[in-house]
């Protein structure tokens, strides 16, 4: 320990480095302003004047080799209306770890098993601001129609869905009751189509249904229609 007068001490709050001063105030630096302080031997953060902080948190070491952010995007299985999930990963040369929340912890670093590692400069907010752009919540949760404007917009951070991920989608499709008025029943493919576009239809997006001629097209666009009359969602076009 580098000796010289501190007026605040460092303190670890759940996965959180802040700094508090002897006046009682309270400040929570940036990951550049903690590597500064640990490997560059910068004592000096606004007003206050600090020791490295290894020397005062002793219960985790410090990395100088930055996370790169990236996101993955997966089928979501879980029962919500969301049909894919976006994961954030940080990675570097030796290792790739899955980050919790980073967006809203706002914070640019990590400690991950007893690791403080920081993100490469300009990757969170990259993250960001594709979430705030697309309106995509905190939590990762993406619906069909935010992952298309997603695909109308790539970034290098988000990886797309291969061709064999698409094809799962139908696995998630929620289970929809024919509506009451219609009389007739559906073949098993059928019922997959009349979901389908039960789907597209609750996120406002367009579809096209492509199968060859008799597999029953109308039949599937007649029980949308027939479901929306049941819910009140009117007019529906016919051409």
């Amino acid at each position: 320990m580098t000796e010289h007068t501190v007026n605040a001490r460092w303190e670890n709050r759940e996965g959180i480095l802040s700094l508090s001063g002897v006046d009682g105030s309270t400040y929570v630096p940036s990951a550049l302003e903690i590597f500064q302080a640990e490997f560059r031997e910068k004592y000096r953060i606004k007003n206050y004047v600090i020791y490295k902080p290894s020397d005062e948190i002793e219960e985790i070491s410090f990395s100088s080799f930055p996370l790169k952010l990236s996101a993955k995007i997966s089928i979501n299985q879980d029962e919500s209306d969301s049909v894919f999930f976006l994961a954030i990963f940080g990675e570097n040369d030796s290792q790739k770890i899955k980050i919790e929340n980073p967006l809203t912890r706002k914070i640019d670093y990590s400690i991950i098993d007893r690791v403080w590692y920081p993100y490469e400069r300009g990757s969170l907010e990259e993250i960001h601001r594709i979430f705030k752009e697309n309106s995509i919540p905190e939590g990762g949760e993406l619906t069909l129609k935010q992952y298309f404007i997603l695909r109308k917009n790539p970034s290098d951070i988000i990886p797309f869905l291969l061709q064999d991920d698409i094809n799962k989608i139908h696995s998630v499709l929620k289970p929809v009751q024919t509506p009451s008025s219609f009389v007739g029943q559906l073949y098993p493919y059928q019922d997959d189509g009349f979901k389908w576009l039960m789907m597209i239809n609750r996120e406002e997006i367009g579809c096209i249904l492509a199968d060859e001629m008799g597999l029953g097209k109308t039949i599937q666009v007649i029980c949308l229609i027939a479901n929306n009359i049941e819910e009140n969602k009117r007019p529906s076009l016919v051409v």
